[in-house]
């Protein structure tokens, strides 16, 4: 596409967008406001620019939910019923196949955990490595293990308890299997059989849990880095690691994913469902959600904390499990148009007051609210647009309707009648 010759305007005293005053008032001592400027950018030094042009780079039928991975530039996008990975080729940029077997038009939503790239449609949550996709979470044993006590071991009197689970060299761990009581007496040990003989891919332990005598608490005491489908306790240590994924489940899918703080967030409607530390595939049913009063339409965390907008707009400072919403802005939130500020600790959004600055410790600003009504929307994008050494956030917003708030036609004008100016 030619974009022809830029053409570059210095208007020293253009003061940007205003769309609450009528016409007759846009001009001020200051300077003047503009009621709209289309494909233009307005520095805070009072210049207007041509947006430049567009070239299309790849082509598809029915292309949504872009998103770039600023940790490494990479992109992916949902064609139909595909999804690909986006690299730079040179000038160019060159796509991979990762799926193709989407939902066709079910939006997506992603987020980074680790050296994996996590996506959901909203009804399930899958995971690409850097070799394309693969399983998302570690699978739960699928044996109950046999536990039976036997003389010859240091065990004291009582009944102990016994479960297993998968761990993987990054140390995530899978569910665990329903607990095995057996009581034993004075000097025995436990014999534990019925241990899975084959792995999941990813899997490079499996993690023994036994109780103290009379006990709940399960505790790690063996870890067998091969299969093997029996195993033998003649004493306890009691110093291993406390069980965090007994009784968990799988993390139920959600419309936002965000990843922050070693847990994976995943937003459904008005709950908030978080995983269990360093498992970001599961959580406890029981106990990992936050409900809100209305629709969650922002989930996005900063630095220190998370921004959510729901009925209003809070901030969850610190871990989930401790913190108390604390409301910040009396706004709403539209769906989809949040976005991180390259090279900052801030993040940007769309609320029913125009753009929203969030920075560390729940600080937000209000950009536009004073000059500029948006009108409300059903969702939203948000992206940040470099060039001549300026940064802007471009919000493209989807079902929008009239707001009563912004200005419409006025004249100016004097009314003469029998003589009476009015």
């Amino acid at each position: 596409m030619t974009t022809g010759r830029e053409l570059e305007v210095n208007l020293s005293t253009l003061l940007g967008l205003n769309n609450r005053r009528p016409d007759f008032r846009l001009r001020t001592k200051d300077g003047v406001f503009v009621r709209s400027a289309a494909n233009t950018l307005i520095s805070d030094a009072g210049t207007a620019k041509r947006r430049s042009g567009y070239t299309r780079k790849l082509q598809g039928a029915n292309c949504h939910s872009f998103w770039v991975d600023r940790a490494t530039d990479v992109g992916f996008y949902a064609d139909g019923s595909a999804l690909y990975r986006v690299r730079s080729a040179g000038s160019g940029l060159a796509r991979e196949l990762i799926a193709n077997n989407l939902v066709p038009g079910r939006a997506l939503t992603y987020a980074r955990a680790g050296t994996d790239v996590l996506f959901s449609d909203g009804a399930t949550i899958r995971c690409v490595g850097a070799a394309g996709e693969r399983p998302f979470g570690v699978p739960t044993p699928d044996s109950v293990p046999a536990v039976a006590a036997v003389a010859g071991g240091s065990l004291p009197a009582g009944v102990y308890q016994v479960s297993i689970a998968f761990a993987t060299d990054d140390l995530e761990l899978s569910g665990m299997t329903p607990a095995t009581s057996v009581e034993a007496a004075a000097g025995s040990k436990l014999v534990v059989s019925n241990l899975p003989a084959t792995w999941p891919a990813g899997a490079a332990t499996l993690l023994l849990y036994v109780t103290q005598p009379n006990s709940t608490t399960l505790l790690v005491e063996q870890r067998l880095t091969a299969p093997t489908t029996s195993t033998t306790l003649v004493g306890l240590l009691g110093s291993g690691m406390q069980a965090t994924t007994y009784l968990s489940r799988p993390l139920p899918a959600g419309r936002i994913l965000r990843y922050f703080g070693s847990r994976l967030y995943s937003v459904s409607s008005n709950v908030v469902w978080y995983s269990d530390v360093y498992s970001p595939a599961l959580c406890s049913p029981m106990r990992n959600y936050v409900m809100f009063n209305a629709p969650i339409t922002l989930f996005e965390p900063c630095e220190d904390g998370i921004f959510l907008a729901a009925d209003e707009t809070y901030w969850l400072g610190g871990d989930i499990e401790s913190a108390a919403p604390k409301i910040v802005l009396p706004t709403t939130a539209v769906f989809g148009s949040a976005c991180a500020l390259p090279q900052t600790k801030q993040v940007v959004w769309m609320s029913d007051k125009g753009l929203v600055r969030g920075s560390a410790g729940g600080a937000v600003e209000l950009l536009q609210d004073e000059n500029v009504v948006v009108a409300p929307a059903a969702s939203g994008a948000t992206t940040v647009l470099e060039a001549d050494g300026q940064r802007h956030a471009l919000s493209a917003l989807s079902g929008t309707r009239l707001s009563g708030a912004a200005a419409n036609s006025y004249m100016d004008a004097e009314v003469i009648r029998k003589g009476t100016t009015l």
